[in-house]
């Protein structure tokens, strides 16, 4: 279900890579524009299984149960780099 994004949300989900220079990026301008808690979900972004990957993970932030640690507000999915070719 579609939902209106929040003005200001408190915590952030992020599906990426955590080694790519993309998750440092983010890290970076949050923490210097508008420090929030981040919850990052692992995935591979590129080459076989990345989609397959992504999916699941969008998948698991819908059905988590998040009991222990917040809800993220709003889920970036995110990709740096690569080439056009890859990102087919």
């Amino acid at each position: 279900m579609k939902q209106l994004l929040p003005f200001l949300p408190d915590v952030i989900g992020i599906i990426t890579s955590p080694t790519g220079a993309v998750i440092r990026d983010i890290l970076h301008r949050l923490a210097d524009r508008f420090p929030r808690q981040v919850i990052v979900w692992p995935v591979k972004v590129q080459g076989e299984g990345s989609a397959e990957q992504v999916a699941a993970a969008i998948h698991g932030f819908n059905a988590f149960p998040f009991e222990r640690i917040p809800r993220p507000d709003v889920v970036i999915v995110a990709r740096g780099g690569g080439s056009l070719e890859d990102l087919w």
